[in-house]
């Protein structure tokens, strides 16, 4: 049996996507695009990759992970997928246990990508 470790801190960001979900209309399945992204996404802060969790260590991991999804990067698919470029304009490392927030960034008001 494997050991179950939680992390003790989370990533959570908005980005420029849209939330879908798959709805039943008339019988068939079709996929509905909800109105702004409104909900946070999360992924375990990797201090052993990204560091302590620093504002400026997250500012690193926002515009690398922001990379990724630009043609070449290792997410270009999802990029693909969605049919535009992901790109993430807040983010937040959260400590897991207590729920406090312990570093925020926003990207500026205009960013070259």
């Amino acid at each position: 049996m494997g050991r179950i470790v939680t992390p003790t801190y989370r990533v959570e960001y908005k980005d420029n996507d849209q939330p879908r979900e798959i709805v039943i209309v008339d019988g068939k399945r079709t996929i509905a695009t909800l109105p702004g992204s409104l909900h946070w996404k999360s992924m375990s802060w990797d201090g052993k990759r990204d560091g302590r969790p620093t504002e400026a260590n997250l500012e690193k991991w926002r515009q690398g992970y922001n990379k990724s999804f630009n043609p070449g990067g290792t997410n270009w698919h999802v990029s693909q997928a969605v049919g535009h470029v992901i790109h993430i304009r807040h983010a937040r490392i959260v400590h897991q246990k207590s729920g406090a927030i312990i570093a925020s960034v926003s990207m500026p008001m205009f960013e070259v990508v």
